[in-house]
């Protein structure tokens, strides 16, 4: 019996230790964009702010000018994108979720690289959707609204509304994904 209760512990320390190095890179890629957005300036955020203000340009018809203090002002709008609305700690959220996701499902280590970077490109792509989205009905509910537009917490509002339905449809999404991966890989094994 004794023999026993030492296996199950065993197992239970290693079961532990794959878990943390599991989550561990998650973490660290997580906690690296946190400690980068606390230091980057809006020329070091171009990466992420360049192509929301394309896609704001674009459903807009709005043109958006790049001014290093400021970020991209879209004077016609009366908006500008800079730092604050990079979209970074929502990038955070979804790559975090993400990962927590596939680790409910897939804690193994195999593929986790692959894992790592997919899951990086489409939440940096899911972002820039998002964000832009956000700042575009915030344009329209401007124009629509005036007066409720202008209220900080009318801003705040739309933006969580926003994020928070954005990042529930993409944890169905990669929930979704990861499913039809592991009933491929069941079906390989047969």
């Amino acid at each position: 019996m004794d023999v026993h209760t030492n296996k199950r512990s065993s197992k239970k320390i290693i079961d532990l230790f794959s878990s943390l190095l599991y989550h561990l890179p998650f973490l660290c890629i997580g906690l690296g964009i946190k400690y980068f957005y606390s230091v980057a300036n809006n020329e070091q955020l171009n990466f992420i702010l360049y192509p929301t203000h394309l896609l704001v340009e674009m459903w807009t018809g709005s043109q958006g000018i790049f001014e290093a203090e400021k970020g991209y002002v879209f004077s016609l709008l009366g908006i500008c994108i800079d730092k604050s609305c990079a979209g970074l700690n929502f990038w955070v959220i979804a790559f975090l979720s993400g990962g927590f996701a596939w680790a409910m499902r897939n804690p193994r280590l195999k593929g986790l690289p692959f894992y790592l970077l997919f899951l990086l490109c489409i939440t940096f792509l899911i972002t820039i959707f998002t964000n832009s989205s956000r700042i575009f009905i915030a344009v329209i509910s401007l124009k629509t609204f005036p007066n409720l537009a202008r209220l900080t917490w009318f801003h705040e509002a739309l933006g969580t509304f926003v994020f928070i339905n954005a990042l529930l449809l993409f944890y169905l999404g990669i929930s979704y994904f990861i499913n039809k991966v592991q009933f491929y890989r069941l079906n390989l094994k047969s």
